[in-house]
């Protein structure tokens, strides 16, 4: 563990690095989030408070700084040429990944929680952007859906809330971001857009700006997107109930159930040489160990899971795959069986 004692401590988890300390301990059995700046630069200190407010979702993880001006050597070592830059170093890595999306809060743990991280609690997750970080929003975003909206109107403050909730449901998912754009504050991105009455709600995906023009509820802007997006969310987060399941699947589910034990290593040899289909062999193979009622205490345990989500977002996705696919199983069980199920 690193000696906090050894180095200046500015809060939980937060150490500031100088060229002996970097070297000592990045490498060693702790993952550690490195910020890399200069003291001249403005930025540097503006982000500074959400880096200090996203590591306390991370207990595990140690947040670092460290000057470049005065550590001229490290930097030039890591090939760090803007400020400020960030890097992820795993345990036992000297290597760092580098972070290139942005400094809030939400986008910084979203960042560690792919890593298998599980944050301590899910951040306002909304971006609220700038005229600064607008345009790489929408770039660096395969699907950036957006709300321009002018705060104090209260069809405006609703719609934001509703986007609020919209964020939510797509926290886990790695390739949509949700943001606002206060057109109040910054009119000049709103005028790019021919934005002349709020709120108006667009997808930017790709080089393509898509409009909404559907119903303004909750629900339908999670349909939109996972539409245009390709995803499978539900609006509390979790992975749609079909995420996983192959309809083309059905017949072999049936003739595995209603088949010797013999003819169920048939059916799963069948299916294994096929694509997208390892989570199916993994039931049936279960099922041949176990016995079908093995579900039912299979699926309880993982509707525990699913909903206090004390898992890493990648966990929690794989968990809601496989309660599916047992689910489809289940519901190919003649009854009375599986009837509470």
């Amino acid at each position: 563990m690193i000696c906090l004692l050894l180095i200046s401590i500015i809060y939980y988890k937060y150490v500031e690095f100088n060229s002996d300390s970097f070297n000592k301990y990045i490498g060693g059995e702790d993952p550690i989030l490195v910020k890399f700046y200069s003291h001249r630069c403005l930025h540097c200190k503006e982000t500074q408070k959400y880096f200090a407010e996203a590591a306390e979702y991370f207990p595990e993880i140690y947040f670092a700084g460290i000057d470049c001006l005065d550590h001229v050597d490290v930097c030039k070592q890591q090939e760090i040429n803007t400020y400020p830059s960030f890097k992820f170093y795993k345990p036992y890595s000297k290597i760092g990944v580098d972070y290139f999306g942005g400094t809030s809060v939400s986008e910084i743990v979203k960042f560690l929680s792919s890593y298998s991280f599980q944050a301590r609690k899910i951040p306002h997750t909304i971006l609220n952007l700038t005229s600064y970080n607008f345009e790489r929003f929408i770039n660096n975003n395969s699907c950036a859906f957006t709300i321009f909206y002018t705060p104090q109107i209260p069809s405006n403050d609703i719609r934001y809330q509703q986007m609020n909730e919209v964020a939510y449901a797509f926290y886990y998912e790695h390739n949509v971001s949700v943001g606002s754009i206060d057109c109040k504050m910054f009119n000049e991105i709103c005028m790019k857009y021919s934005i002349h009455e709020t709120p108006v709600i667009k997808l930017f995906k790709g080089n393509k700006v898509i409009p909404y023009f559907q119903e303004k509820s909750i629900s339908k802007f999670v349909d939109f997107i996972n539409h245009e997006c390709g995803t499978n969310r539900r609006k509390d987060g979790l992975l749609s109930d079909n995420a996983g399941v192959l309809p083309e699947m059905d017949p072999f589910v049936d003739d595995f159930l209603n088949k010797g034990t013999e003819k169920q290593k048939e059916v799963i040899n069948r299916i294994k040489v096929m694509n997208g289909t390892q989570l199916y062999v993994n039931v049936m193979e279960r099922i041949s160990s176990k016995g079908f009622d093995i579900l039912k205490d299979d699926m309880q345990m993982m509707k525990k899971v699913l909903d206090g989500r004390n898992v890493s977002a990648k966990s929690l996705n794989n968990i809601k795959l496989k309660y599916n696919i047992m689910k489809q199983f289940v519901n190919h069980k003649p009854k009375p069986n599986n009837e509470d199920l």
